[in-house]
């Protein structure tokens, strides 16, 4: 994510970096991620005036702004698809059975 010619490698989840430089918890991560959720949603709303924890423009949480924005574009959806795959839990037992 590049903001102001700053640019971060962040954890889409978390809304924190991935690589820390010591200041702890990046609220530009937040702001950042907020922003690009809202837009996802509703285009017309620009990437303006994100403040994580005071909700977005339309009264929600960043936690709601990252569900429309996982519904409006198919992601959550896909994922659960993916997830729901066998041979991906499977894959997820290897290191247990080759330590024995």
């Amino acid at each position: 994510v590049g903001v102001g010619g700053r640019w971060e490698v962040l954890d889409g989840r978390a809304g924190v970096r991935l690589m820390p430089d010591g200041r702890g918890t990046s609220s530009l991560s937040r702001v950042s991620l907020l922003a690009t959720h809202r837009f996802v949603v509703n285009p017309n709303l620009g990437r303006r005036d994100a403040k994580p924890g005071r909700g977005d423009a339309a009264g929600g949480t960043y936690a709601d702004a990252k569900r429309s924005a996982g519904e409006a574009s198919g992601y959550w959806a896909a994922k659960r698809r993916a997830m729901s795959q066998p041979g991906l839990w499977a894959l997820s037992e290897l290191p247990k059975v080759l330590r024995g």
